[in-house]
């Protein structure tokens, strides 16, 4: 009988021990790839880079710099568009609308980059209410230049490791 209430104890703890792990975090994401597969971290003198480029866990902040290295000036704003690598395909990370709300400087508009300027900027995924799983990603940040009116969009990618 004991031997019997053991097994009974073992296999409840056991039981325990695995539903309590933490479950593997998913995020929420379009459902098709970006049709833009291959995106540089440099085009037409506009170049975008992270001071770095592997974490631990998710990020507190995230410092991004953006260089432009051309004669021509570009708005833009605090949005960037974060992508996550999945069998060997970018998907679009989906942020919740609540985040637009709280962060109404989360837009792709407002600021200016002139030639010859470079600008940091803050991307912050807790303020954003996002949990990287282990994984590879990339921000994407898309400048417009206004005369004549055209976007170009570039890339900086990183990994999280667990």
């Amino acid at each position: 009988m004991p031997r019997m209430i053991f097994l009974v104890f073992l296999a409840v703890g056991l039981h325990l021990g695995v539903s309590a792990c933490a479950p593997e975090v998913e995020l929420d994401k379009v459902a098709d790839p970006v049709p833009d597969q291959e995106r540089p971290s440099a085009k037409q003198g506009l170049l975008l880079s992270l001071d770095k480029t592997k974490y631990t866990g998710t990020p507190e902040e995230m410092r991004v710099t953006l260089e432009n290295q051309s004669t021509k000036d570009f708005t833009l704003g605090e949005f960037y568009q974060l992508e996550q690598k999945v069998d060997g395909l970018w998907y679009i990370v989906l942020y919740s609308n609540a985040v637009f709300y709280k962060n109404r400087d989360f837009k792709n508009y407002g600021l200016e980059l002139r030639a010859g300027e470079t600008i940091v900027q803050t991307y912050s995924p807790a303020e954003l209410g996002i949990t990287f799983p282990a994984g590879e990603y990339r921000l994407v940040k898309t400048v417009i230049h206004r005369d004549p009116s055209y976007e170009i969009s570039i890339a900086v990618p990183f990994q999280v490791s667990g």
